[in-house]
């Protein structure tokens, strides 16, 4: 069983932190069971942060973020993560390169915008 079918089983809200230093870490959990991953030394794109890799924690659907995910059988050849305008969303693009470059072919990418969850903290 893959990550992706063990978020579907564990629950439904899966936690998302992306650092401005490259770090990916996702979470969910339920009142028996933890499940998490974490991904270091990712490309940064935009603002980065000094040494102490600030970033942002969203929570989203897992059943949205499984679905999500579904699109890496196109084999991307690039994935980006971040967070929206003010934590109001997480987004992920996928890109692929122009065949036999490194070249991004902009005709061709799919995009993801997952609304967060209200935590009830606002």
């Amino acid at each position: 069983m893959n990550f992706v079918d063990r978020m579907k089983q564990l629950g439904d809200v899966i936690s998302v932190y992306i650092s401005k230093l490259g770090e990916l870490h996702l979470k969910v959990s339920n009142s028996l069971v933890t499940l998490g991953a974490e991904f270091k030394r990712l490309m940064v794109v935009g603002e980065r942060g000094g040494n102490d890799g600030g970033g942002m924690s969203v929570e989203v659907s897992t059943k949205h973020f499984a679905k999500c995910l579904q699109f890496h059988p196109a084999k991307p050849d690039c994935a980006f993560y971040g967070v929206g305008s003010q934590g109001a969303s997480l987004a992920v693009v996928f890109q692929f390169f122009v065949p036999g470059s490194r070249r991004t072919d902009k005709s061709i990418s799919l995009h993801c915008r997952l609304p967060v969850l209200d935590t009830g903290s606002s």
